[in-house]
C-alpha cells in the first residue's frame, strides 16, 4: 500500500464531532489533511515525516491539519484522542491503523513503514472515509 490520497476539500471533522478544532501557527507550508507536529523549540506546526526521527521529536504533539496554511499563517488541526476526521469515501481501509508516512505530511498504513522509520500513530479507520484519532509519537523506530 502507499500513502493515502484524497481531495483537500473532502477533509473535515468527522461525524458526531462537534468539538472545537484548535489552531496554531504554521512554521512551514501545510496542506489540508496532512500529518503535522508542533516543534517544541518555536511552538509552530510542521509536516511530519517517519523517515526523520526529529519530525516529531520526543514530547512533541502530533495532529492532522484541517486547513492549509503558509508560513506564519493560522492552521486548524485535530489531535484529540477519539476525535474523528473524514477524508471522503473510499480513501481508507476499514480497521487499518494509519501512521505518519514516508514523506512530509503523508498519512499511510502502518505496513508502509520499514527499517529505520519512526512509528508515529495517527489513528485507525472506522470506515472507508473516517479516521478515529489516536495521535501519538511512540518513540519506537522500526
Amino acid at each position: 500500500m502507499a500513502a493515502i490520497t484524497f481531495t483537500d476539500s473532502d477533509v473535515k471533522p468527522g461525524s458526531a464531532n462537534a468539538e472545537f478544532a484548535p489552531v496554531g501557527v504554521a512554521g512551514a507550508a501545510i496542506s489540508r489533511g496532512q500529518a503535522i507536529y508542533q516543534k517544541t523549540s518555536d511552538g509552530q506546526w510542521y509536516p511530519a515525516n517517519a523517515t526523520d526521527d526529529t519530525k516529531p521529536a520526543a514530547g512533541e504533539s502530533v495532529a492532522i491539519s484541517l486547513t492549509s496554511a503558509g508560513i506564519g499563517q493560522t492552521v486548524a488541526y485535530l489531535n484529540n484522542k477519539g476525535a474523528k476526521i473524514d477524508f471522503g469515501a473510499g480513501v481508507l481501509t476499514p480497521t487499518m491503523f494509519y501512521v505518519v508516512g514516508l514523506s512530509d505530511g503523508a498519512i499511510a498504513p502502518v505496513s508502509d513503514l520499514g527499517a529505520g522509520n519512526a512509528l508515529v500513530k495517527l489513528g485507525y479507520a472506522s470506515s472507508d472515509s473516517e479516521l478515529i484519532i489516536g495521535a501519538e509519537r511512540t518513540g519506537i523506530t522500526q
